[in-house]
């Protein structure tokens, strides 16, 4: 199942809009086992024995792994259903205003996908660092965010330059890091 969704896209969308101030499976089955010798142990997993907890880790896996899956990826959603919003809501990114009440909008955003994303479980490794790696963007955008809304502010063109440069820098991140999500989820 494709989980993609159009991050890098609406984060640009904003991002264009922020930087726009003029001027500035299943598990496998069990092989059956050998006849065991009298006076031995029939190996777990055997026709009639209980599962190894190992294979047992192994066959529940893909659906843990989902799960975690899921639950990441729909963070990640819910973050940029929130930046559709501020996008959706027409303001005028040339009128300075709009540009730091947009901006504040954003970092507000961004800042509850990194602390919801946080209270994620994830007990697979890969994911735990995908996690990381996408709450470290999303911070950055954050902040790119909030130094945009002062530059705005204070009218400050070299503060708005820097901005700017700061968001694209955190943008950019973004698609490769959901390619990675994506890969790491697809099913098994």
């Amino acid at each position: 199942m494709d989980r993609r969704h159009p991050a890098s896209t609406l984060l640009l969308l904003l991002a264009g809009a922020l930087l726009s101030l003029p001027g500035c499976g299943a598990g496998a089955e069990v092989a059956p086992s050998a006849e065991v010798a009298p006076g031995h142990q029939a190996p777990c997993g055997a026709p009639g024995e209980p599962a190894c907890a190992g294979e047992a880790a192994a066959r529940a896996a893909p659906e843990e792994k989902s799960r975690q899956c899921e639950a990441l990826i729909d963070v990640i959603n819910q973050g940029l259903r929130a930046l559709a919003r501020i996008q959706e809501d027409g303001s005028d990114p040339t009128d300075p205003r709009d540009v730091m009440a947009m901006a504040t909008a954003t970092a507000t955003a961004m800042d509850e996908v990194v602390a919801t994303a946080a209270r994620v479980p994830l007990t697979i490794p890969e994911l735990q660092q995908a996690s990381q790696e996408y709450r470290a963007m999303a911070a950055a955008v954050a902040k790119a965010a909030r130094e945009m809304a002062a530059a705005a502010k204070a009218q400050d063109g070299a503060a708005i330059k820097a901005a700017q440069s700061a968001m694209r820098r955190a943008v950019v991140r973004e698609d490769p890091l959901v390619d990675g999500l994506n890969e790491l989820c697809k099913d098994p």
